[in-house]
């Protein structure tokens, strides 16, 4: 799926390209998983759904938008996300889904995050750590991209002076980002 026409038809020439039947990978021109061909989707018939190259708030939208989640139960996603991960894990864990692994590359000194997900029905209530690293992640260069984040939010409630301890942040207090440092520092030691 892609908004764009221009990267639909880019796709289906590689299909032709490398032989790989059109009923195995359809490409088709939408802006998500609504609808296609102006039809509900039928998920049964589909295994893997990926969604790739946009920020975690639009890939979670996206997944919210699915009708009927019953039907999605069998289907592996992978996800991977431009920005804002910890949204996209938050909400993926609220709303039923599991993150069965997830996996760092690293390209040209660029970091990507890789999910991949099942829907199970169940909410998992992450700790803070798990929302913003992941769960089992011990890539170094990425537990120190988001430590500098981290770092960062606290310089700007340095400024604040005498409201610095009592201002909310999306990873909470002063205070907690400053322990969530501190546990992802030991982390980056595994």
């Amino acid at each position: 799926m892609d908004i764009s026409e221009n990267c639909v038809n880019k796709i289906k020439n590689n299909l032709k390209k490398y032989n790989i039947p059109e009923n195995i990978i359809i490409a088709e021109l939408s802006d998500g998983l609504l609808c296609f061909n102006d039809k509900k989707y039928d998920f049964s018939e589909l295994t893997d759904i990926i969604i790739a190259g946009m920020g975690g708030e639009n890939i979670a939208d996206i997944i919210y938008n699915i009708d009927e989640k019953e039907n999605i139960e069998n289907i592996n996603f992978i996800l991977q996300p431009n920005s804002k991960t910890e949204i996209l894990r938050k909400f993926l864990y609220y709303n039923k889904f599991d993150i069965v692994d997830e996996i760092i590359v690293e390209d040209k000194h660029r970091i990507y995050n890789i999910l991949q997900v099942k829907f199970t029905g169940e909410i998992y209530i992450p700790e803070m750590s798990e929302i913003v690293a992941g769960k089992n992640i011990t890539h170094k260069g990425y537990i120190t991209k988001v430590i500098r984040r981290l770092e960062s939010i606290l310089v700007d409630l340095d400024k604040k002076d005498d409201e610095k301890y009592n201002t909310e942040t999306e990873f909470g207090y002063y205070n907690d980002i400053e322990n969530l440092i501190a546990e992802l520092e030991r982390k980056k030691l595994w």
